[in-house]
């Protein structure tokens, strides 16, 4: 298992990651594409918060 510190810098390599694609998507105008990535970057920064326990299950 990775320390926090790792899970960190990974986290936020993933948002890094996800917000040049959201600029690319928007530079390309694909909507769908760029509501998917703000979604993912919006999971993305709850688990960088570690507010992902107060999720509703489905």
């Amino acid at each position: 298992m990775m320390d926090g510190g790792v899970a960190m810098s990974t986290i936020d390599e993933i948002m890094k990651l996800l917000a040049e694609a959201k600029r690319q998507a928007d530079a390309i105008d694909e909507r769908n594409l760029s509501y998917q990535i703000v979604t993912a970057l919006l999971v993305a920064q709850e688990v960088s918060l570690g507010q992902t326990s107060k999720r509703p299950r489905r």
